[in-house]
């Protein structure tokens, strides 16, 4: 969670807003295909870890700012909302999971097509697709999450995310 909260951080850090909250999803997106347990932990309450939820707390008071920042450059829809980003990730993990043995980079497509619809053209052309030397499945890692992981792997060119 502090490497999530840290994404945010450093998009707020960026005087331009658009680049900033653009910078910030293609950081959570990489974050949640190398790990694909991190979109599940973002959505859930650990009230026995007081550390993550100060972390997600914190998280959820900057996302709006973010948001806000983004919006007023002109290049994030203006019905855009804050809590759009979940949503986002969702998709996103849904597409990293689904393919992740047989296209690991086909989110990459997903992210550019979310960002450039809601930031009016951020992409010229849509990333690569994936070759076969990157779909070899390697183990995870966390502890902590390792019910959720071992549903999934990560591809061998992702490194995992510790969410703590």
């Amino acid at each position: 969670m502090g490497s999530y909260v840290a994404a945010i951080e450093r998009a707020l850090d960026d005087p331009d807003g658009w680049r900033g909250f653009r910078g910030y999803l293609e950081t959570a997106f990489e974050m949640q295909a190398a790990d694909c347990a991190f979109t599940d932990v973002l959505t859930m309450s650990f009230p026995d870890v007081p550390e993550f939820t100060r972390e997600q707390r914190r998280a959820g008071s900057l996302l709006p700012e973010l948001v806000e920042r983004a919006r007023t450059t002109g290049r994030l829809r203006p019905d855009f909302v804050h809590q759009d980003v979940t949503l986002l990730l969702l998709a996103t993990a849904g597409v990293a999971k689904a393919t992740r043995h047989t296209a690991p980079d086909a989110w990459r497509r997903v992210a550019s097509d979310v960002l450039a619809g809601g930031g009016g053209g951020m992409y010229s052309k849509l990333p690569t697709r994936s070759t076969a030397s990157e779909r070899s499945p390697i183990a995870a890692g966390s502890k902590l999450v390792f019910h959720i992981r071992s549903r999934c792997r990560a591809p061998a060119s992702s490194s995992a995310i510790s969410v703590f």
